[in-house]
């Protein structure tokens, strides 16, 4: 995620409507405006966040301040604990994904085979192209992690 942003498109990507105002009633602190973080990375990367420190500080500025929480209490946000991974669940649904099955990827393989990589070999467009079809799919980019061959190991594009 770039970490520069002009006022412009933090207000078109990151502005907190009302709807999601009311997913946020029963969190407070570092809770509160970890989850509206989550949840707006995740409506404009299609995915969430790897780490902490992925998001730029000016996007965490623009959502406390509509989310009337101080910044600095998103440093408080656990990022390992049970907590974040209802909050993810939390935005799936209410966004409508699901997470990857095995069947997904098996059918994510045989649409990149037949349509991206007969044409596009740079592995930064791939992945572009990967999360991009995941997005449309209403799929969550499953975990980047070793894809193991007969020969080899390698990663998955996401």
């Amino acid at each position: 995620m770039k970490q520069n942003w002009e006022l412009e498109e933090l207000i078109e990507h990151f502005t907190v409507i009302s709807e999601e105002l009311s997913l946020l009633r029963n969190k407070h602190g570092g809770t509160r405006l970890g989850f509206a973080v989550l949840l707006k990375f995740f409506q404009y990367q299609g995915r969430f966040p790897k780490a902490k420190n992925e998001i730029s500080p000016q996007v965490i500025d623009y959502i406390a301040k509509q989310v009337d929480v101080p910044m600095d209490l998103y440093q408080e946000y656990d990022w390992d604990g049970r907590t974040i991974k209802y909050h993810r669940a939390q935005i799936r649904d209410y966004m409508g994904f699901r997470d990857c099955t095995l069947k997904d990827m098996e059918l994510l393989k045989s649409w990149l085979q037949e349509n991206i990589l007969p044409q596009e070999m740079q592995m930064d467009r791939v992945r572009e192209q990967v999360l991009h079809h995941l997005r449309q799919q209403l799929l969550v980019p499953p975990a980047p992690r070793p894809l193991r061959t007969k020969h080899q190991v390698s990663y998955f594009p996401v």
